[in-house]
């Protein structure tokens, strides 16, 4: 806690115009006429490089196997809550094409899982 000579100080110093920002450490040490840098404290002349992660061979697998539920459910929501008598017959082809790659993608990824060749 501050006391009144020390609030009276900083007062002063924040009358003496704009600065950008004022830090309770800095302007308590200014204040108290504590040295103005902490000699304990060193500054790194660069900066750290960033560390890589680990390899994971099951990274891809892993985030694909979290990403079909969400197509699953978008599946079965459409399924439920479309009116198929109602909708285009463009938008129905384009579904349809875009469900046939789909199915051809998961058939090549099983077959690879199978190791079929």
């Amino acid at each position: 806690m501050m006391d009144a000579e020390e609030v009276r100080k900083l007062n002063k110093k924040i009358g003496q115009g704009p600065v950008p920002f004022i830090r309770y450490s800095e302007s308590r040490r200014d204040i108290s006429g504590e040295a103005t840098a902490n000699p304990t404290m060193e500054v790194p002349d660069k900066p750290a490089i960033k560390t890589m992660p680990t390899f994971d061979p099951d990274a891809e697998v892993a985030g694909l196997t979290l990403t079909i539920p969400s197509w699953t459910s978008s599946i079965e929501r459409t399924k439920s809550t479309a009116d198929f008598n109602i909708i285009s017959s463009s938008a129905k082809d384009k579904l349809e094409e875009a469900l046939e790659a789909l199915q051809r993608k998961v058939q090549e990824l099983l077959s690879a899982i199978r190791g079929d060749t």
